[in-house]
């Protein structure tokens, strides 16, 4: 009995040792990190960005891989699939948080086959109106539309996706109604508020600015409890009485469930390390974004209050699961 205790302590003792040897190590080759999203769009972009850091800062290669389809439940799945080891990464984004009240099911968790490792950079979203709308802040815009319940349209760039959703969080909070109108893309949505067929629309700067410059479209509010970086001048939601009215695009880093936190804190450490340089940040500010970095703990509880978050606004809003 002795020999064979003395016999288990030791194969104990060697698994540690390796296991805390290996995870010192990583990386030692090359790390996939999944983009459910085609090439060149913002997810793509952001996420090649951080690559590059990573790359340079762990001194191995990180790589991305597209693999859109499926509402990001494809790529998400093959993530969820690959071994724990810290080679293979998915890119999260809001999608993630407002999927699994959007689907019946799912060949996945979100919150069981995943594990969060940090949150690296955000897109602000703002309350973008027609020039020619009666209203200069959103405080103005709340009470022109409790005047005429339904009358204000707002644009999305598609059923159930950010845009839409987060209109139906502002109805939700504001106690008003104003009328959806979907679009195929933010770039249609866009020209029609311009041309002022809808009225407002809940994006970001980056496919409004230009006309915000000519002055064909205003920016009510930036769509935050505390003032955004660099958008220091424009008024949050929460100083128009409207302090839960919360929404960005936002963009972290996942692994399969069962990756060693040994790796998980190293790659979160990487991430926060390279994304606080003034030249990471600029990089971002270039495209609109902000660095916005979450460790594990903190995204894991960010990803759960997102989710609580939308599934209330989906059922208020009558949106069923498909």
């Amino acid at each position: 009995m002795f020999n064979q205790t003395k016999k288990l302590l030791a194969t104990v003792a060697v698994l540690m040792v390796g296991t805390a040897s290996w995870a010192q190590d990583y990386p030692t080759k090359t790390v996939n990190v999944v983009v459910t999203y085609s090439a060149g769009g913002t997810t793509d972009i952001l996420t090649r960005i951080l690559v590059e850091e990573l790359s340079e800062e762990l001194g191995q290669p990180f790589v991305v891989e597209n693999r859109p389809g499926g509402g990001t439940v494809i790529g998400t799945a093959s993530v969820v699939q690959a071994p724990a080891d810290g080679y293979t990464l998915v890119v999260a984004a809001p999608a993630f948080t407002v999927n699994p009240s959007l689907r019946k099911s799912l060949p996945f968790s979100y919150s069981d086959d995943l594990v969060p490792v940090a949150r690296f950079a955000a897109t602000p979203y703002f309350v973008i109106a027609n020039a020619e709308l009666e209203a200069d802040d959103l405080t103005g815009l709340v009470e022109l539309a409790k005047a005429d319940p339904g009358a204000i349209n707002y644009a999305s760039a598609g059923v159930n996706g950010a845009t839409h959703l987060t209109g139906e969080l502002f109805n939700l909070l504001a106690g008003v109604e104003l009328t959806h109108v979907p679009y195929n893309g933010t770039g249609p949505a866009v020209l029609d508020l311009v041309r002022g067929d809808v009225q407002v629309m809940f994006v970001g700067l980056p496919a409004t600015q230009q006309h915000i410059d000519e002055g064909t479209l205003k920016v009510l509010a930036v769509i935050s409890s505390t003032p955004v970086a660099g958008y220091e001048n424009i008024p949050t939601s929460s100083e128009s009485g409207l302090g839960r009215f919360e929404a960005e695009a936002w963009f972290g880093i996942m692994a399969p469930a069962g990756t060693p936190s040994d790796v998980v804190q190293t790659l979160s450490a990487a991430i926060e390390a390279r994304i606080s340089t003034d030249a990471f940040k600029a990089r971002l500010e270039n495209l609109g974004a902000i660095e916005s970095f979450l460790g594990p703990e903190a995204f894991g509880e960010f990803l759960s209050a997102e989710e609580t978050k939308w599934r209330e606004v989906i059922e208020a809003a009558g949106i069923e699961a498909q």
